[in-house]
């Protein structure tokens, strides 16, 4: 981690991926939610992290949905790396049903010692794996270990000071409604909360679960949407319940958008706010397309749409739709009525004019059909006056 004088900079920002706001529209506030000790907050379009009172939980790092926040102790690399090799080692020498015993060196690290020393130790099958926060366990970490094998996943965590803990039992519910939702069971993702080693030992001690027929042997690199795009596709090829669409609750870092056709009149204020690239246009045409997989679920677009034309579809959706971008809507042009040079849709030239008919200014033959002209033709009319609009 980079130290700043005496106190330590456990978090990164990245600005420009950063999700929050756009154009005084709030979208994602899923860092500043759980946040326990309100070190974050809102800088302009993005957030800030104030290195003097972060004390580390990484919380934020792990709802971060765009790699905007990274956790720097270690390096999100490091840690992968570390697991693929650990559960590789174990299966390879015969293992079966690993469990990931997910740790921090403090609070975790005494527990396994006072077990080693008290009762009867780890079982064979719980490998644990030693973190600089267990509150900093994304979703990325939980999928791309069942990927590469585990069997169970137990986060070891201390007693819950202020709600530090509450962003972790989200992370473990979504991963669990994935899992099941593939057909993997439940049961697979656990907080261990034991008071004392006596309990964490009765926890300890459950029965082996099975890890995937095909363990995933990939290297993982890239920000956290690859790394998440990486597990869940090896996940669906391995599931015994290989669905096309997993609903999943609101608020989930996944999904679509429903477009209210009719409403819509394709003034791309989404595509100008959406911070992924999710939703995009066209030069050639005037259209609005969707890529699925860059969606984040901040609600920026939906918040910002001036025709309230737009709703979000929390989900997951597998295999090449996911990826694929499709056209959501699509109109001709509308041609200028005195020049003829295409400008706007026809939808927008009808919502203006539905509009601003009763307004003052556009009262009197022929002032309507200023709207229907392009910016040059329009400011051509108005200086010759109305006998010449329209011509």
């Amino acid at each position: 981690m980079e130290v700043k004088g005496k106190q330590p900079r456990y978090v990164t920002v990245d600005p420009s991926l950063c999700a929050h706001s756009r154009n005084g529209k709030v979208g994602c506030t899923r860092c500043l939610d759980v946040c326990p000790s309100s070190s974050i907050k809102p800088a302009e379009d993005h957030v800030e992290v104030d290195p003097s009172t972060c004390s580390g939980h990484g919380s934020c790092s792990a709802v971060c949905p765009t790699s905007a926040i990274i956790y720097a102790a270690p390096a999100a690399d490091t840690l992968f790396e570390r697991m693929r090799v650990l559960l590789a080692t174990f299966l390879r020498s015969g293992g079966v049903g690993p469990q990931l015993l997910l740790h921090d060196g403090l609070y975790g690290g005494g527990m396994i010692q006072a077990l080693a020393r008290l009762d009867r130790g780890l079982p064979a099958a719980v490998l644990p794996f030693a973190v600089h926060q267990v509150t900093a366990i994304g979703l990325d970490h939980l999928l791309t270990a069942f990927a590469h094998g585990a069997g169970r996943v137990m986060l070891l965590v201390g007693p819950p000071q202020g709600g530090e803990q509450d962003s972790l039992a989200g992370t473990v519910r979504l991963a669990e409604d994935i899992l099941g939702g593939l057909g993997y069971g439940g049961d697979r993702v656990v907080i261990l909360a034991a008071p004392d080693p006596t309990a964490l030992d009765r926890t300890l001690h459950r029965p082996v679960l099975p890890a995937v027929a095909r363990p995933a042997t990939y290297q993982v690199l890239g920000r956290r949407r690859e790394t998440l795009a990486r597990a869940l596709d090896h996940l669906h090829a391995e599931a015994s319940a290989a669905v096309d669409v997993l609903p999943l609750a609101a608020g989930s870092p996944f999904g679509g958008i429903i477009l209210d056709g009719p409403k819509c009149t394709l003034c791309l204020s989404c595509v100008g706010v959406c911070p992924t690239g999710a939703i995009g246009s066209s030069k050639d045409k005037p259209l609005l397309s969707f890529q699925e997989s860059s969606c984040i679920q901040c609600d920026l677009c939906r918040v910002t749409c001036p025709e309230n034309a737009i709703a979000l579809a929390p989900r997951l959706l597998f295999g090449a739709p996911w990826r694929q971008r499709r056209v959501l809507k699509e109109e001709q042009p509308f041609a200028c009525i005195r020049c003829g040079k295409p400008f706007g849709t026809a939808a927008m030239i009808a919502k203006m004019i539905e509009r601003l008919g009763n307004h003052p200014m556009f009262q009197g033959p022929g002032r309507l059909d200023l709207l229907k002209m392009c910016d040059n033709c329009r400011a051509l009319a108005q200086i010759e006056g109305p006998d010449k609009q329209g011509e």
